[in-house]
């Protein structure tokens, strides 16, 4: 059977058993939040401590770096630029204590290429909102690019069995815990 037929349900599998992760992620920044500029540098400063160690363990994904445009799918600097425009200086960052295994860039790619979809929503609440003099490097990297479907095309074509979705599972799930605790900080 051709891999890439075999790991179509990939991207749906991991959808669905990290659904309750990602809707819990999503509710904590619900709502009013877009309208609050201390609840926006709050979910700013919940991802800088989260998002430098994530890209930092997708750099070292051998697997990962077969995405042709890998490198410039980071965000970290996007967010530090738009850190620095609001006063904030970046916080200090936690090990993410996930043990890397086969399927692990995938997962964890999916959990940072998928918050690309929230971040134009929050992006337009902003604006909306009448904050739309913030800095959003961050929420508008890549806009201009097709990362999302590049990423998923990407992840149709990992060689992959069950060992490799069980990791991938994992792995979305555990930095999707990661984003839960930092964003209890």
């Amino acid at each position: 059977m051709d891999a890439a037929i075999a790991n179509s349900g990939l991207r749906e599998r991991l959808r669905k058993q990290t659904r309750g992760l990602h809707d819990l992620l999503d509710s904590r920044f619900d709502g009013a939040f877009a309208a609050d500029l201390e609840r926006y540098t709050g979910f700013l400063l919940m991802n800088a401590r989260v998002l430098p160690v994530l890209e930092a363990r997708l750099a070292q994904d051998e697997e990962y770096r077969t995405l042709d445009d890998w490198k410039e799918r980071f965000r970290t600097r996007a967010l530090e630029r738009d850190l620095t425009g609001l006063g904030v200086e970046m916080p200090e960052t936690t090990p993410f204590p996930h043990q890397p295994m086969r399927g692990a860039g995938a997962g964890i790619a999916y959990v940072l290429e998928g918050s690309r979809v929230g971040a134009r929503a929050i992006a337009k609440r902003l604006s909306e909102s009448g904050l739309d003099f913030v800095p959003t490097a961050f929420l508008r990297h890549g806009r201009e690019q097709r990362y999302w479907q590049d990423f998923l095309d990407w992840l149709a074509r990992r060689e992959g069995d069950e060992d490799y979705a069980r990791g991938a599972v994992a792995s979305a799930a555990a930095a999707f815990q990661f984003y839960l605790e930092a964003s209890e900080v």
